[in-house]
């Protein structure tokens, strides 16, 4: 019976949030469960303050950022007060980058909703998940019922790929890339963590480390049974570098003693954004995590090394490219074999040995007519003609 009427409840909520007028004017923008300021939505959202005329409001569901974010003038909302609440419900447009989950779930009705996302496709997302069951396929149908929803894709592939994978006809992914990718081609969006980088390299190369999570952070992963650092910093002292480390920030309580290694630094905790970070990087060491498909953007050295190759793909997700499939980089299961190819590649910093791998997974990801460095005026203007009702859906076949 209680189950019943909260069912029953929900669908009231929903119901009424769909009779409130939509205000055309208003767009709301989160990102991380409501819990980081961060991402595409961080930078769409940051152009469109600046550059439009929109009533363009940052959600979140943390006390802590909300206070941070007041206090720096920045037009901000949370989520469970009568303004935050309020505004989801006139708002025509909500942006995410992890779906309905950054914004209350229950107060989504008859408007367009836009999910830039947080990654590109690489694990099975979404419905595709092998953890989905009847009951986490209800709540997800439930709450994007009565939304305009979209996506955005850079490619054919990401469409063909994601499409299944939530349920999204391919009519309704507009065709340009993240906006974070402009983050790699723009000096004046590198400018807020650009100096803390440059303490960090102190004008040595930057190898840099961004693992995926293990079971959402639920597995430690401790750097000392995961690498060999003496090694890594024996090699870093011989080609003048420096060993970054950044876990997923489901990791970010984790401490590492790296005391005896001085040129491998854990930035885990701090502020420093990605996307800035992978700008500044000169070799990017990853395992199944998307960031590899951003950095494809620049077309530089690439390590994949997955410590625990079989068990993560039996007991955490699956991984499209198989690493016998990746010719894009070195390919590692094992601490020596990390090791041999951090040396191959300082070498030079070049690896043209996978420069060819590279580029041809560039393609698969970035089609070449995709902008790169101008995704946020172009998304400013997709977002207009899906507001104003003149957007014309891409033909996604003539790819």
């Amino acid at each position: 019976m209680g189950v019943n009427l909260s069912w029953h409840i929900r669908r009231f909520i929903k119901y009424v949030v769909g009779v409130i007028p939509k205000n055309k004017n208003l767009l709301l923008f989160s990102a991380w469960f409501g819990q980081k300021y961060a991402d595409s939505t961080m930078y769409q959202f940051e152009y469109m303050l600046n550059n439009t005329t929109y009533n363009v409001y940052w959600f979140t569901k943390n006390k802590d950022l909300f206070k941070q974010l007041k206090g720096k003038n920045i037009p901000v909302v949370y989520s469970k007060s009568l303004k935050g609440i309020w505004l989801q419900s006139r708002a025509i447009m909500l942006l995410s980058t992890v779906q309905t989950c950054d914004f209350n779930q229950y107060l989504l009705n008859k408007c367009i909703f836009l999910d830039l996302d947080h990654g590109f496709p690489g694990k099975p997302v979404g419905l595709s998940q092998p953890t989905v069951n009847d009951g986490w396929r209800k709540w997800y149908n439930f709450f994007l019922k009565g939304l305009d929803f979209y996506q955005t894709a850079s490619s054919r592939f990401v469409v063909d790929y994601l499409s299944p994978c939530y349920n999204v006809q391919p009519d309704h992914y507009l065709f340009c890339n993240k906006p974070r990718i402009d983050v790699l081609f723009n000096a004046d969006l590198q400018k807020s963590c650009i100096d803390d980088i440059n303490k960090i390299k102190a004008n040595r190369k930057a190898l840099v480390y961004l693992p995926t999570h293990r079971a959402c952070g639920k597995n430690a992963m401790p750097m000392n049974e995961i690498l060999d650092l003496k090694a890594i910093q024996k090699c870093c002292e011989e080609t003048n570098s420096v060993f970054i480390i950044k876990k997923h920030f489901y990791h970010k309580h984790e401490v590492e003693n790296l005391d005896n290694y001085p040129n491998i630094i854990d930035i885990t905790q701090s502020q420093i954004d990605t996307q800035i970070l992978l700008s500044q990087t000169d070799v990017l060491v990853t395992d199944f995590s998307s960031c590899y498909n951003d950095f494809l953007a620049l077309n530089r050295p690439i390590i994949f090394y997955a410590f625990d190759y079989e068990d993560y793909l039996i007991h955490d997700r699956d991984y499209y490219w198989k690493y016998d499939k990746i010719n894009a980089g070195y390919t590692c299961k094992s601490k020596d074999e990390f090791t041999n190819a951090l040396m191959n590649v300082s070498k030079d910093f070049q690896d043209t040995l996978h420069q060819s791998g590279r580029l041809q997974m560039r393609e698969i990801y970035f089609d070449h007519e995709v902008e790169m460095g101008t995704t946020r005026e172009k998304l400013t203007s997709l977002i207009g003609q899906l507001i104003d009702g003149t957007y014309t859906p891409y033909d996604w076949t003539k790819k």
